[in-house]
């Protein structure tokens, strides 16, 4: 894509910043151990189905959107809401699905800190990959292999 619109430079800044978060968090949950002394601990291991669910039950809900907006919006406002859509699929999404997998891949994989911290990487790369590709998919713009600044 070459067009310089706003909205573009402002989702990627926004999917930079993102990511940044999301790596720095999943790199000091692999090297310093947060997860054993998070006071969060017993609210996941309670809830973290119904954590799952309700993220689950958002995702359906946006590609739902994606969907109505694959057939009622015109082909050049279709890339404006996309780029919308998919910073905040991976804001309420893709980082946490991410952060909670990882959380119980660390409490019940036993791995060495760097591994464990490059299994948290590649499944946030994995996961994003495949919700990029679904709303992708749903809206019907696939033609975007790259989308940097």
């Amino acid at each position: 894509m070459n067009d310089k619109k706003l909205s573009k430079f402002v989702c990627r800044i926004i999917n930079l910043i993102i990511y940044i978060i999301t790596l720095f968090v999943i790199i000091m949950m692999g090297y310093f151990r947060i997860q054993e002394e998070l006071e969060i601990n017993n609210y996941l291991q309670d809830s973290w189905l119904r954590i799952l669910i309700i993220l689950a039950a958002i995702l359906i809900g946006f590609m739902i959107i994606a969907l109505i907006c694959k057939y009622n919006v015109s082909d050049d406002k279709r890339l404006f809401v996309y780029r919308i859509m998919d910073t905040i699929v991976r804001l309420l999404c893709t980082v946490p699905i991410t952060i909670i997998g990882y959380y119980y891949l660390l409490i019940h994989l036993q791995f060495e800190d760097l591994i464990n911290t490059l299994i948290g990487i590649v499944g946030f790369v994995i996961i994003n990959l495949i919700i990029r590709l679904a709303l992708q998919e749903s809206m019907n713009t696939t033609y975007i292999l790259h989308d940097e600044l």
